[in-house]
């Protein structure tokens, strides 16, 4: 299965270690993203810096965990661009998605798939609003509210063991 990952831009270290983790977990793309609640903001200025930086960590962590293929790593986007990485299955992690949300081991189909993760805050509800319209399902990642790198590791455990199947 082709798994998309679409997180929110967090600080820098955490984000790095996001890239990482996803990596040696099998990720195939990497989106990351700008939301209302993001305290880190897309640097135009420092954007080619910021990818080669990016592209190299995918590098080591594909090296060192003996991955032939690289993953995907696009420029920031704006949560509204989300829809053009729809997938056969899509998600979006929300801690407030109440007790009658699937979890994502339930939830998954399909050949492919995409989750949102929000950033620290999570998404405001207009946002899950927009991301249900665009064809995300508000997807529960369990009873405990997680951090946002813990969130991205997590969805991508589950979703490498969902493949596995």
């Amino acid at each position: 299965m082709k798994f998309t990952v679409c997180p929110a831009l967090i600080r820098r270290d955490k984000f790095e270690l996001v890239l990482q983790k996803l990596t040696e977990l099998g990720v195939y793309r990497i989106v990351p993203f700008t939301s209302s609640r993001c305290i880190v903001k897309a640097d135009a200025d420092k954007k080619n810096k910021q990818m080669q930086r990016w592209h190299a960590i995918v590098q080591e962590a594909s090296e060192q965990c003996k991955r032939n293929v690289i993953p995907e790593i696009t420029e920031p986007v704006k949560l509204n661009q989300l829809e053009q990485y729809l997938s056969d299955c899509n998600f979006a992690a929300y801690e407030r998605a109440g007790t009658a949300a699937r979890m994502l081991s339930q939830a998954m189909h399909g050949n492919s798939g995409t989750i949102a993760i929000g950033p620290e805050g999570g998404f405001s509800e207009a946002e899950v609003q927009r991301l249900s319209e665009m064809g995300y399902e508000s997807i529960s990642l369990g009873n405990r509210i997680l951090r946002a790198e813990t969130a991205a590791v997590y969805a991508m455990s589950v979703a490498g063991e969902w493949s596995e199947r």
